[in-house]
């Protein structure tokens, strides 16, 4: 289970698809009060339905690394204090721009930050300053640093218009540096992102291309980088030839992903930051009394309604239908009756299924 943290939407780059745009330069800051409360309510909550499945905390923005270090650290001393001491299996991840890089940020995040994911875009410069400027050369000396640092990352690559002919040199890029990486279709939340990121918009059928070639690299390249979404259609691709069934995701019993926006406003991941995806104050409702909610229980159903669809697919019982409960709205795409298509984890199994049996 993870819980994304906004814990301060400032940030010092002004990327061309992010859909925080509007809130880049609000200073506004989760308080270590806040994070205190947050962390009892989820301790408590953790150990009264005896869950021991990791509890994933990620640091998240506008840029987290903006926060001071003392201020990171205090809010993992209060995760400590409530759920450390409960033995409660927990764990922070991050996920960075990585414009700031220095010897006390990389000793933080080896000592606090289990999973850590760069965002950087290779052969392609979107992700500009505040003022405008190229940050390419900066983030590109900060990832070797890193890695000569032996500081353990992934990354993001949002795939664009704007590089869909560059899929090979992303590849080559991240696969050179023993770098695991996602290739993540740019997509908008909310009407005015899409308005603002439309020259970068790609049709279903320019990323299934992208997702193809890139699929096709990793299968002729000696490695075991986990690449995704790629690797997640190949296993399933996997689990339909030899017959393995999939248990499906259910989220009435376990929702995967949870936002705590900064001003504790707290939504599911598919529809975050909407009214149908709010679930409620995080910092002060207790997690019990949001988690029960018949809120979330409308949250539930609006994100498993699309999952109809599995139930025609061949790949029904190899696939956990994630694909279709996590999508956000500007992604989804229906037939002319409504129903929703599954236009990439189908074709895409389909694919691996057809490469692999020759």
């Amino acid at each position: 289970m993870d819980f994304v943290l906004k814990v301060s939407k400032l940030c010092n780059m002004r990327c061309e698809y992010c859909y925080e745009h509007k809130n880049l330069e609000s200073k506004d800051q989760i308080s270590l009060s806040q994070f205190d409360a947050f962390f009892k309510s989820l301790g408590s909550w953790v150990e009264e339905r005896n869950i021991t499945e990791r509890i994933w905390l990620g640091f998240h923005g506008g840029e987290p690394l903006l926060n001071s270090l003392d201020y990171l650290e205090g809010v993992c001393s209060l995760a400590d204090k409530y759920l450390g001491e409960k033995s409660i299996n927990y764990a922070f991840s991050m996920q960075t721009n990585l414009t700031r890089y220095n010897k006390d940020i990389c000793d933080f995040l080896k000592r606090r930050i289990t999973t850590l994911g760069v965002s950087f875009d290779p052969a392609c410069s979107l992700r500009k300053s505040v003022s405008g400027g190229d940050t390419y050369d900066l983030v590109l000396n900060n990832i070797e640093a890193a890695l000569a640092d032996k500081l353990n990352f992934g990354a993001i690559t949002v795939l664009s218009a704007k590089n869909l002919d560059k899929i090979k040199e992303i590849y080559d890029f991240w696969v050179s540096r023993d770098v695991p990486f996602r290739l993540l279709p740019v997509s908008a939340t909310d009407n005015e992102t899409q308005e603002r990121i439309q020259h970068l918009m790609l049709k279903a059928e320019d990323v299934l291309m992208a997702f193809r070639t890139l699929g096709d690299l990793w299968l002729e390249t000696d490695t075991d980088l986990e690449i995704d979404p790629v690797a997640g259609y190949f296993r399933s691709a996997i689990a339909y030839i030899k017959g393995i069934k999939v248990p499906p995701v259910d989220l009435s019993k376990n929702e995967r992903v949870h936002y705590v926006d900064t001003d504790g406003k707290m939504y599911n991941y598919a529809d975050h930051y909407t009214d149908a995806g709010y679930l409620g104050d995080a910092f002060k409702d207790s997690l019990a009394t949001i988690l029960d909610s018949n809120q979330r229980k409308a949250s539930v159903h609006l994100q498993m309604k699309d999952t109809k669809t599995c139930e025609t697919c061949p790949f029904k019982e190899a696939c956990n239908h994630s694909p279709l409960i996590e999508i956000n709205p500007t992604e989804r795409v229906v037939d002319e009756d409504g129903e929703a298509i599954c236009w990439a984890a189908r074709p895409m199994i389909d694919y691996f299924v057809r490469r692999l049996s020759g």
